[in-house]
Order: structure tokens, then C-alpha cells, then sequence
């Protein structure tokens, strides 16, 4: 018998696919799974509002005189929290509702909620992640870690395209310049700072709109461990003195941020003046960032966190 030569399957041969395509996948999964994961937290909250429902209607009809606290079912990005002295008819309970007979509220704020999105009100216009071919990533991540360790002004291009293994022309092919690429170093950074907070949040769990004021105080001793170079972005204030530059508005944004959240946060607690205590809580947190860095002062987040809660115990309701 003559040897029989086995068949060549299509789907065994060898198949070429480009990096494009490559990256292209990879962007449409990862916004599949985000899109999964907020679906999931809506879900979350929709079905622990119907358990708690009933049992907050069946409570109400017994007092007239509670204070009641409401979430939207569905609720929004940054949801805000409203309250009310009257009735609430069971027909219309749709929320998430703690009931708290008189005495026994602040009047301000509700318990600590299902998740994150309800602890910061603030919202926070960060732009998405740039679509970047694998060259453009690299170039990306040997520039934020270089301009952050040794400056942005001393590296150059030639640096930074010898680090991540391209040419120069790569490089301005992928951003168009240094300066734009100092842009994306900070926004990527920018986005990596919320990340972490929201994780701090969810770990640290606050329950009061004050506990929020001092989780993101407290934040900062992780978000500068292991580090020497104290804060990314008052670090690149220093170097760009150019106003027009294109990294600005993502310094300026990030810090206006910080000091909104801390008025919206206190205005929550229902203190007096808030406009004043947010420029007195940004000084003391951006005053920690900068004696970290340049007095060498390593436990400056924690001594500001102490001041903050001194100010804020000592500080007038309205």
C-alpha cells in the first residue's frame, strides 16, 4: 500500500495577523468588560434597593415625623442625595432609603453607600485612555517613568525613543511632539490617581462625607510610598512655565478638581463657609505633596491628615 499523505486543514495553517488588528481586539475587549462591570454595579444596587424598600415603607407609616434619605434606584454617575421631612407615599418608594427618627440624623448626609460613584461628587472630566499601536504604548510608559524619575526638561526624545525601542520618527508619528507627549504623561497619570482613589475608597469604606475628607488626606501616604519625587504634577508646574503649554490644563484640572471635591464634600457635612475650608484643606494637602519633595519631610501626609481632622472637628456647622 502506498503511504496516504494526511490532509492540510485550513484553520491548522498558519495565520499572520496584524499588530493593528491585534490592538484593535484588545481595545474592543476592554471596553466589553467595562461595560459588563458597570452593568453589574447598576445591577447591584437596583436589587439591594428592592430588599430594602418594603421594610423602609412598612417603617414609614409608623413615622410621620422621620427624616428619610434617598438614592435613585437608578441612580446617576454622581448621584445626589436628597432629604425631606414629609411623608413619603409607598407607591412612590423607588429608592434606596435609610429612615432615622428625629434626633438621631445630621440632617446632611446618608450611611456610607453601595459604591464608590456615591463617595466622590465632584465629576471628574478625564479623558479616555488614547488608542496607542504597542510602539505608541511603549513609548508612552518610558516617558511617564522617565519625566517623572529624572525631570521633565532633562529627557530628551532620543532618550525616551532609545528606551522604548523606536525610532524618533515613530515617536513624533505617535504624538506629534515632546510637548504633547508631556500631555500624555500626565493624563495617564491623572487617570491613574482616580483609580487609585476610588480604590482607597472602596477600602477604606468612609460612612460620612467627613471621612471622605480625610480618606483622600489619607490616600496620599500610599500613593507616595517607595517614592521620592513627591507630586507628578507640581513637579511639571515647576518646569512648564509656559502657560499655554499643552500640558496646563491637565495640572490646573487636577488640582481645581481636588479643591471642588473638598467643597462639595464639606458642603455634604453641612459646615459654614465651605469655600474657605476647601482652600484650606487644598493648601494643607498640596503643602504635604510639595514638603515631601523638597524638604525631605517623609511624614507630611500623615501631619497634614492630622491638621485636616483638627480643622474640621474645630470648624462651624451652618
Amino acid at each position: 500500500m502506498s503511504a496516504v499523505t494526511p490532509a492540510v486543514m485550513p484553520w491548522s495553517m498558519p495565520v499572520k495577523i496584524s499588530p493593528r488588528y491585534t490592538n484593535w481586539v484588545r481595545n474592543a475587549i476592554h471596553t466589553w468588560v467595562t461595560r459588563s462591570r458597570r452593568e453589574m454595579r447598576g445591577r447591584r444596587i437596583a436589587s439591594t434597593a428592592a430588599a430594602i424598600a418594603p421594610a423602609t415603607r412598612n417603617r414609614q407609616a409608623s413615622r410621620s415625623n422621620a427624616f428619610v434619605y434617598c438614592v435613585p434606584q437608578r441612580a446617576p454617575m454622581k448621584p445626589q442625595l436628597q432629604n425631606t421631612t414629609n411623608p413619603v407615599p409607598a407607591a412612590s418608594v423607588s429608592a434606596l432609603c435609610v429612615v432615622m427618627e428625629d434626633g438621631n440624623h445630621t440632617g446632611r448626609y446618608t450611611v456610607s453607600m453601595l459604591d464608590q460613584q456615591v463617595r466622590l461628587i465632584v465629576d471628574r472630566e478625564i479623558p479616555a485612555a488614547p488608542r496607542l499601536t504597542p510602539a505608541g504604548e511603549r513609548i508612552l510608559a518610558a516617558a511617564s517613568t522617565m519625566f517623572y524619575e529624572q525631570g521633565i526638561r532633562t529627557v530628551g526624545v532620543d532618550a525616551i525613543a532609545a528606551a522604548a525601542d523606536v525610532t524618533k520618527k515613530t515617536l513624533y508619528d505617535r504624538f506629534g511632539s515632546k510637548d504633547r507627549l508631556i500631555a500624555a504623561y500626565l493624563e495617564q497619570r491623572d487617570r491613574a490617581w482616580h483609580e487609585f482613589l476610588d480604590d482607597q475608597l472602596t477600602a477604606r469604606n468612609p460612612t460620612t462625607p467627613e471621612a471622605v475628607i480625610l480618606a483622600l488626606f489619607a490616600a496620599l501616604t500610599d500613593w507616595l510610598a517607595g517614592s521620592r519625587n513627591g507630586c507628578g504634577f507640581i513637579n511639571a508646574s515647576v518646569e512648564l512655565a509656559a502657560p499655554d503649554h499643552p500640558a496646563m490644563p491637565v495640572i490646573v484640572g487636577q488640582k481645581r478638581w481636588m479643591r471642588a471635591e473638598f467643597e462639595a464634600q464639606a458642603r455634604a457635612a453641612g459646615f459654614a463657609d465651605t469655600g474657605e475650608l476647601a482652600d484650606r484643606l487644598l493648601l494643607l494637602h498640596e503643602g504635604a505633596l510639595v514638603s515631601y519633595r523638597v524638604a525631605a519631610m517623609t511624614s507630611a501626609p500623615e501631619v497634614a491628615a492630622r491638621a485636616a481632622a483638627d480643622l474640621l472637628a474645630g470648624w462651624p456647622r451652618s
